[in-house]
């Protein structure tokens, strides 16, 4: 048996440096979780870091040395997220309950992406 191959769509430019650290699945959690916020990111994160616990010491002292990259605010990067959910096998409306939408929003930012991407 093998596993499920997922192709995660093309990173906007503000996702891009969490999925050069992170990688495509890893890098849709912490904008899950701190999008729209300002996270702080220190050069060495603690125990308690609510980053840590998401995603590992490593990664997050991976992702400081790469802050100088990053926006001041996790970004929401929506369109992205859905797509990413979706290759991660999520249903439309999960994905809607998820990212508190209507499943029609959903659906219409799915048919867009795949527009863009079949140009």
């Amino acid at each position: 048996m093998t596993a499920r191959e997922v192709t995660y769509p093309k990173p906007p430019a503000q996702v891009q440096p969490y999925v050069d650290v992170l990688g495509p699945a890893l890098a849709l959690d912490p904008l899950l979780t701190f999008g729209g916020s300002v996270v702080y990111i220190p050069d060495a994160p603690g125990d308690r870091s609510e980053l840590v616990a998401l995603i590992g010491y490593d990664k997050a002292r991976e992702l400081a040395r790469q802050k100088h990259r990053l926006q001041n605010r996790v970004p929401l990067a929506k369109p992205w997220v859905i797509a990413g959910l979706r290759a991660r096998g999520y249903s439309i409306n999960k994905i809607a309950r998820t990212l508190y939408m209507s499943d029609v929003s959903v659906r219409a930012i799915l048919k867009r992406s795949r527009r863009t991407t079949e140009r």
